[in-house]
């Protein structure tokens, strides 16, 4: 049974949508103080754990104002809470400043690390940033980490550290961002593209030599779309290196071809045979503007959803969007009432039912098919006096779960209102379910009144609602 309540494939890719309808009519909110923050977890020794806390700033959404030097400065307060449980385990204040050199040049991210020897536990972050030139403009995140106690003798990887440059100094050039030879600057938002064509990694293994054999073992670096899935191009990083007790890989890869979306970065050890010993990853995000325009581009020319949607005008293309009704979401919503031209219209609407297709390698579109074959026979079972059969409480059912397995029907008595009960033997994520209509002012016009589904309107009392005498 195919269950149109929800669909998981289309809410992993609603980001990537998200960036390409920017260009078709999204009125952009006014510019606020935005805070990035990311985190990593590494050894060193045999029983000490780091934690690392990267941030950035957008300067360019800080308030400046002169100083008694008329130099243009904005000041942000600072202020870390790190709590283990519930308890306090670290807190610090503190404040930075900026200053506006040129203001015909875009302001750099304002990007800061912080360093903590932590206890194996759950960790909570709350870190606040607040602009002293406009108090109101003020941004915080709060992040749940987990810290893993320390494998003493076992292998295990470090987090997967992004940056935005990796160089190598001298040690007398060392501060806050370095690891032994390396300058690593963190990338707290993890967007790369168009601005930021290099991702730039650090990890580091631990006790290799506990589950390898040999002289040698090798080290594979891939990306992976937002379902997990390992990409051909950009092509994986595979490196032979020599056995040491532990090790550290450090690296870029070029994502500027990449359309905008939701990636994974996947990093895997792996003996001299090629099989995988431990594997990790880190999310991270692209925004390539230029080449989400030759995808849409390619996409139209070979696209039966688009070409089909390029022979409707505007009234047919909102008739579509009103009779999907039942599955856009908040997001899809507000994406459609940004829209300001037919052409908009016909891509969201292409892409809203591509990322719903359960088999893109099928030229059908499974999932509307179905969507459309039960709308018409809601029509022509469940229509009432005053609406078409798809706006009823049973059409609606029937769209999203399909026919039920069972109806009982119960018609009207000297106790009771007509009723209906539909029973669905599974229903996915839910099982069992069942769905209670009753035709109160009998007018053949049920209506929903009881329902055990998460999500569904819920009366554990109904045989009393639908009672004639109370």
């Amino acid at each position: 049974m195919l269950n149109l309540r929800g669909n998981g494939r289309g809410g992993k890719l609603l980001a990537s949508f998200l960036l390409l309808w920017v260009s078709a009519g999204w009125a952009q909110p006014q510019r606020k103080l935005q805070l990035s923050v990311d985190y990593g977890i590494f050894s060193f020794g045999t029983d000490r754990t780091y934690l690392e806390l990267y941030y950035a700033l957008d300067q360019s959404a800080l308030v400046y104002k002169k100083d008694a030097q008329d130099r243009l400065m904005a000041q942000t307060l600072m202020r870390l809470n790190l709590f283990k449980g519930k308890e306090l385990y670290a807190s610090k204040a503190w404040r930075l400043q900026s200053a506006l050199l040129d203001t015909t040049r875009k302001q750099e991210k304002m990007v800061d690390q912080l360093r903590y020897e932590v206890e194996p536990g759950h960790y909570t972050i709350r870190l606040l940033a607040r602009d002293l030139n406009d108090f109101a403009n003020a941004d915080s995140v709060e992040m749940e980490i987990d810290v893993p106690a320390p494998q003493n003798d076992a292998f295990s990887l470090s987090s997967i550290q992004l940056a935005s440059q990796i160089t190598r100094v001298q040690p007398d050039q060392r501060d806050i961002f370095c690891k032994s030879t390396l300058r690593i600057i963190p990338n707290p938002d993890g967007f790369y593209g168009q601005d930021r064509p290099l991702l730039y990694y650090y990890i580091e293994s631990y006790h290799l030599n506990r589950v390898l054999n040999g002289s040698i073992y090798k080290t594979r670096c891939q990306i992976a779309d937002a379902n997990g899935k390992p990409l051909d191009n950009p092509k994986p990083r595979i490196r032979k290196k020599r056995l040491v007790a532990s090790g550290l890989d450090v690296g870029n890869i070029n994502v500027s071809n990449l359309p905008s979306g939701t990636y994974f970065l996947m990093f895997t050890v792996m003996d001299e045979n090629d099989q995988e010993v431990g594997t990790t990853s880190k999310k991270f995000y692209v925004y390539n503007p230029e080449v989400d325009k030759t995808v849409i581009a390619q996409r139209k020319s070979t696209d039966p959803l688009y070409q089909y949607f390029q022979s409707l005008d505007a009234p047919l293309l909102d008739r579509e969007y009103e009779l999907i009704a039942y599955i856009v979401r908040d997001q899809d919503r507000e994406i459609w009432q940004s829209l300001t031209s037919v052409e908009a219209k016909r891509e969201f609407l292409a892409a809203f039912w591509r990322a719903r297709d359960p088999d893109p390698k099928t030229p059908e579109n499974e999932m509307r098919e179905e969507y459309f074959k039960r709308l018409e026979e809601a029509n022509r079972r469940f229509r009432s006096y005053s609406r078409d059969g798809w706006r009823t409480d049973r059409g609606r059912v029937y769209i999203l779960y399909g026919p039920p397995d069972y109806i009982d029907r119960y018609p009207s008595t000297g106790d009771t209102k007509p009723y209906e009960i539909w029973t669905y033997n599974y229903v996915p994520g839910q099982g069992k379910a069942e769905f209670i209509f009753a035709d109160m002012n009998e007018l053949r016009e049920f209506q929903l009144i009881h329902a055990t589904p998460v999500g569904e309107v819920k009366n554990e009392d109904w045989k009393r609602f639908i009672s004639v005498i109370r």
